[in-house]
């Protein structure tokens, strides 16, 4: 049997570049920051996940508009994911952690 879960994306009217979120630098060791070009607001959700889907606690602090700041600290050496979810916006991109 097979689990099937609701998706909490009710209507995605815009699917961002991989150049409207960006990870910098990319690979990384203990900080790095994301940049999104496209169109931001308060309702901004990011989320990271590791390899397999699993989503990872990183501390994601907004340091200005547009730029957060992930501490990396906390993971270990591996592929993850930055998933933005927000304004009927939704945008993926991959990074490494040295």
């Amino acid at each position: 049997m097979v689990a099937v879960f609701p998706s909490l994306i009710t209507e995605v009217s815009t699917i961002e570049k991989p150049s409207d979120l960006v990870v910098i630098p990319n690979p990384a060791s203990n900080v790095a920051y994301i940049h999104i070009s496209g169109p931001s607001g308060s309702k901004d959700e990011i989320e990271i996940t590791d390899a397999s889907g699993r989503i990872v606690k990183v501390p994601v602090t907004l340091i200005r508009d547009a730029w957060y700041e992930m501490d990396l600290n906390s993971l270990p050496t591996g592929v993850y994911f930055v998933i933005r979810k927000g304004n009927k916006v939704y945008g993926v991109t991959k990074f490494i952690k040295l």
